[in-house]
């Protein structure tokens, strides 16, 4: 029997699991966190690509373990991430290398899942080609040559999908024109994924008797990118029973598993909002609430007596004997273009594919150093540099350039930044940002105005977001308040939005106003430093000392600033306000 499950699961998120289950609808999470723990989990990176389940697979971060973006490098060109994005050995194999039978479905960026030491069926199995099961080629090497017959049978094709099987998520169904409606399709092919991945999963419980199993369903995160936005009738019920259809797929993972197993469930959050962990069996230990995704693999490790580092652990050693740790094993290499599959495809009049270009690669330098800004600003614009080494005309390294320079009040590099972005993206606002971040790090109020007034008209919410930081930082209280509440708005989850909406509040001696927008804030995203630090010093000016002492507590935990824990305690949180957002 399989001892210890991970279900990385896409789209689930602190406050939507709470909503859930407070329904009834999910009774199989319900379960598991009364017998062991469900707490919020911190951590994910930016944007929606791989880097979160690679942070939950190494315990690392997306600069070290590399796989941070869909696309990697070959010979034949460009592919999607895969195998070779890997510089470090993720959980199955630094377990399979201790000799412990590991087994992995549908993880991304995998491919090809034949490569891997562990018995891993890759995320690109569950992709449906074919316009029927019948067309629906194999792909090659996504497992092992002796599993793919077996595997073929086992998947489930988006038409198999009947109009019964969907009607617990649209119950009108039978009244819309299916030949017509591309909602449906979305959710068919949802399921048929789905679907396609829990029978991988059963398959590796059963044929492939491992000891630890990792599966990864994108199910929740598949249906609320699409049915997010279309929250009326006749697709109302989908998100709420989505998640009783996920709950139902925890529920029949447990039965393979058995009573006796370990079983983590881990999703990195949903758009911003904080992640998920519930952990359940016998080597779970206490609840850890403020964990991090790079908390898994540890924690992993640990269980099986592999690896003892002080970082927040989930489960416990086992009973057993303690175990070498194996080396890990030596991250893969870029495989050859295939030759004489290039030869035949040029015979049949394809052309050759061409490399990657240094755009290409300045791109995810681009991307990486957009993901540190938060953690650690230097590396961020280290690698911002390094992408403009590449590609001088790079608009997203320039746009990081601007963030990082006005976090540290750096001036002088912001107008020719600023000039740059104009002249790339003349119908963006980036430009105007950079040249109105300039003058409020100079201190010049009056001459940031037109710039940032400028920004707001059709920015993106990360865009506007910086605006608001900005009006905020050069005192224009009421506009950051407008900025803040329009982006409320548009996401009432939005805590960065909350936080600020509190500091232009407080700063109005709104403070009753203030307090309640940092309550909300704190609710949805106890994580947050700022939301401490904030609370601390609208305690302190409202002369309640205890409170304020509390909240620079919590400041403390979450690693923030000591100058501006100290500066919140005595109620004067003022020209730094914009590094405690």
């Amino acid at each position: 029997m399989t001892s210890c499950v991970v279900i990385a699961a896409a789209g689930l998120d602190w406050s939507g699991l709470g909503a859930a289950m407070a329904t009834g609808g999910t009774p199989n999470l319900a379960d598991l966190s009364r017998r062991g723990w469900a707490a919020w989990l911190a951590g994910a990176p930016l944007g929606d690509g791989p880097a979160a389940w690679a942070n939950l697979a190494t315990g690392l971060e997306p600069e070290a373990h590399g796989v941070w973006r869909g696309e990697e490098a070959w010979a034949g060109g460009v592919r999607p991430a895969g195998r070779a994005s890997w510089r470090t050995a993720p959980l199955w194999e630094r377990l399979t290398a201790a000799g412990i039978r590991t087994g992995v479905a549908g993880w991304p960026a995998t491919t090809p899942g034949a490569d891997w030491k562990s018995l891993v069926i890759d995320d690109d199995f569950a992709f449906a080609r074919g316009r029927s099961p019948e067309t629906w080629a194999m792909p090659l090497r996504c497992a092992r040559e002796a599993a793919r017959e077996a595997l073929r049978q086992v998947r489930v094709h988006p038409t198999d999908i009947t109009a019964a099987m969907l009607a617990p998520f649209v119950p009108a169904i039978a009244s819309l024109d299916q030949s017509r409606d591309a909602l449906l399709p979305a959710l068919a092919v949802a399921m048929a994924k789905a679907a396609t991945i829990q029978a991988a999963g059963r398959w590796l419980a059963n044929a492939g008797e491992v000891d630890a199993l990792f599966i990864h369903h994108s199910w929740m995160g598949d249906v609320r990118n699409t049915f997010e936005t279309h929250d009326r009738d006749p697709f109302a019920g989908v998100i709420p029973a989505a998640w009783r259809f996920l709950d139902g797929l925890v529920g029949a993972i447990r039965t393979w598993a058995g009573p006796e197993a370990d079983m983590v469930i881990v999703s990195p959050g949903w758009r911003g909002r904080l992640g998920v962990v519930v952990a359940a069996g016998p080597s779970v230990g206490q609840p850890i609430a403020g964990g991090r995704l790079v908390d898994l693999a540890p924690s992993i490790l640990a269980r099986f007596d592999l690896e003892n580092r002080p970082q927040a652990r989930w489960l416990g050693p086992s009973k057993g004997a303690r175990r070498a740790l194996a080396p890990a094993p030596a991250p893969a290499s870029a495989a050859p273009a295939d030759d004489a599959l290039l030869s035949e495809a040029m015979a049949a009049g394809y052309s050759r594919p061409s490399p990657p270009s240094a755009a290409w690669f300045a791109t995810g330098q681009a991307m990486l150093g957009f993901g540190l800004i938060d953690r650690d600003r230097v590396a961020a614009a280290q690698a911002a540099k390094a992408a403009l080494d590449l590609d001088p005309d790079n608009v997203l390294a320039l746009r990081v350039l601007v963030r990082v320079a006005f976090l540290e009040e750096q001036a002088e590099p912001l107008l020719n930044l600023g000039t740059r972005l104009t002249e790339l993206a003349p119908g963006q606002p980036w430009g105007a940002l950079a040249f109105g971040a300039y003058h409020v790090v100079r201190g010049e109020k009056g001459l940031a105005g037109p710039w940032l007034r400028r920004v707001e008209a059709g920015a993106d919410r990360f865009t506007l977001a910086t605006a608001a930081v900005l009006w905020s930082a050069a005192g224009r209280w009421s506009d950051a308040e407008r900025l803040f509440r329009r982006l409320r708005a548009g996401d009432p989850g939005d805590v960065t939005a909350a936080i600020g909406l509190a500091m232009a509040l407080k700063a109005r001696r709104d403070f009753i106003g203030a307090e309640a927008a940092l309550a909300e804030a704190a609710h949805a995203d106890p994580s947050r430093a700022a939301v401490w630090l904030q609370s601390a010093d609208l305690y302190a000016r409202t002369a309640r000392k205890i409170e304020a002492e509390r909240a620079a507590s919590a400041a403390r935990r979450l690693e923030a600033d000591e100058t501006l824990v100290a500066d919140a305690i005595a109620g004067r949180l003022g020209a730094q306000d914009r590094r405690a957002v």
